[in-house]
């Protein structure tokens, strides 16, 4: 019983796969027959695979800018919150200090209380100077104690960090710019709050430094590609930190505000931007944000080539697969080309044997109908004569018994090039139309034109001699219709049938015309022309 399934199973995929192939062959025949369906499938396809090839690479440059960005975002909010986190540390800190000096009392720390700072500033490795200066802005603690040439000696002008605190329009806290530290070790920003007496009057400032150092090693744990590049910088025109830094300078305190760049920041708090870097040239895709209420802003830069450095990798394959499948479709385009035009030929050469006589070269009967219908057709059209010649080789039957088959073979033959070499214009058509019958169709020709092309032949066939000294003879009918309203191709060939008639009645080896006009027919004197 399984077996039989089996069995039965393998006949019908056969069948169906027969069924198949028997359907695609008659698909592909079809398109081959349609001369314009299948080029403008081809054309269709090639202007689609590149259109689609194209969109999917736009969106995919797309994907990857995406991709890019949302990483970038990703690393500006890691370091934004951890700068945050830092100096809401400081402030709090600093907050700490300025509580110390409540009421009216001198802005003095008791011994104690000095020791109990200095340890907390030792546990804060990226703190630097702690200052409390007075309202004339002379320091009356540091931590560590303050040189006689730093910033705050007296004849040099005020800070900035302390003079926007004096007037008491700012109450929260101020973040200096990044300048050099009043340790002398290296550049740090100034974070300070004012100190007030109970009723706010100004009685001075609480000052400590942030360590640049804070942000070199918080950027330096940021994994960037080649090019990459990551800064902070300081109300949007000095730079705090940027890695890579120009010379390895960390480019600290360098003044951007000029820059073309730096107009993006002006223009929103965070958000991205592409642009060439002023300071290396390199183009880049930049995301940033500032660190709101702190005057900070962070920015990651990746450099544009090795964003899209994958995404060209995988566009330039598709490219060249399409380039591939485009070859590949102009060379079936050209393979169904040749097959079309190998299969044209083989059909027009298989049409014109279906049209020709194989004995004597000359068009069939078959071809001989068509053509002195279409011929009909255009003389009515144009208003033009059509001449038809009906011939007859004399006493073929004779011949072909006496000397047989092979002489008579010869004798058409020699009779169908006689007829060719009789005919001069593309447009005639000599045919053989039955055993020893023969027809010419003399398009646009008259009576006149028809009766000498008719006898030129008959007088070239009676001058042939055969080897034996023998010759043959044919005899003409000529039909011409000038009138073709009321006349068919039937009754053409019957007039000249007539006129072929007419001339064995006479006597055979001459010929006949007849001229048919309004649907009657007169015989023509051949030597009245």
């Amino acid at each position: 019983m399984g077996g039989s399934l089996s069995r039965r199973y393998v006949v019908v995929g056969r069948r169906a796969g027969r069924s198949l192939v028997r359907t695609v062959r008659r698909y592909y025949d079809n398109l081959l027959q349609h001369r314009m369906l299948l080029p403008a499938i081809l054309v269709i396809v090639c202007l689609a695979v590149p259109t689609g090839v194209g969109w999917n690479i736009h969106l995919s440059r797309q994907a990857a800018e995406r991709a890019a960005l949302n990483a970038s975002q990703n690393l500006v909010a890691l370091v934004a919150r951890d700068v945050e986190n830092k100096v809401a540390v400081f402030d709090i800190y600093l907050r700490g200090l300025v509580a110390t000096f409540p009421g009216d009392g001198p802005l003095v720390w008791s011994r104690s209380r000095h020791e109990i700072i200095l340890e907390l500033a030792r546990e804060l490795p990226e703190l630097g100077a702690i200052v409390i200066l007075d309202p004339e802005g002379r320091p009356v603690e540091a931590i560590p104690p303050l040189q006689a040439r730093n910033a705050l000696a007296a004849g040099n002008p005020l800070p900035a960090w302390f003079t926007e605190l004096v007037t008491g329009q700012r109450r929260e806290l101020y973040v200096g710019a990044p300048e050099q530290s009043l340790t002398g070790d290296g550049p740090a920003m100034a974070l300070s709050r004012r100190i007030e007496g109970p009723n706010g009057d100004f009685r001075g400032v609480a000052m400590i430094e942030l360590h640049i150092s804070f942000f070199d090693r918080l950027v330096s744990k940021v994994e960037l590609g080649r090019e990459g590049v990551i800064w902070a910088a300081w109300a949007n025109r000095t730079i705090i930190i940027r890695r890579p830094s120009v010379g390895d300078r960390g480019d600290t305190g360098v003044d951007v505000s000029r820059s073309p760049n730096w107009s993006y920041f002006a223009a929103a708090g965070r958000g991205s931007y592409t642009a060439i870097s002023a300071i290396d040239r390199i183009k880049r895709l930049y995301a940033f944000e500032r660190i709101d209420p702190l005057p900070i802003s962070i920015a990651v830069g990746e450099s544009v080539s090795e964003v899209f450095a994958e995404w060209r990798l995988r566009s330039a394959v598709s490219i060249l697969l399409t380039a591939a499948l485009w070859c590949a479709l102009l060379g079936v385009a050209i393979l169904i080309r040749r097959e079309a035009i190998q299969r044209n030929r083989v059909e027009e050469k298989l049409l014109l044997q279906s049209e020709t006589d194989t004995l004597t070269g000359l068009a069939n009967r078959r071809r001989f109908e068509k053509t002195i219908e279409i011929e009909i057709r255009r003389a009515q059209r144009n208003r033009t004569p059509v001449s038809v010649l009906m011939i007859d080789v004399d006493k073929f039957k004779l011949l072909n018994d006496r000397l047989g088959h092979s002489f008579g073979d010869e004798v058409l033959r020699v009779v169908a090039e006689r007829l060719q070499s009789a005919i001069k214009r593309p447009g005639d058509l000599a045919a053989r139309v039955g055993g020893d019958e023969f027809a010419i169709v003399l398009p646009a020709t008259g009576s006149g034109g028809a009766l000498k092309v008719a006898e030129a032949a008959r007088s070239a066939v009676e001058a042939h001699r055969f080897p034996d000294g023998s010759g043959t003879t044919i005899t003409i009918g000529v039909a011409t219709a000038d009138d073709l309203d009321a006349l068919s191709s039937s009754d053409l060939m019957r007039a000249a049938d007539r006129a072929l008639y007419a001339a064995k009645d006479e006597g055979r080896n001459r010929v006949t015309g007849m001229v048919c006009s309004t649907g009657h027919c007169a015989t023509v004197d051949l030597a009245a022309l």
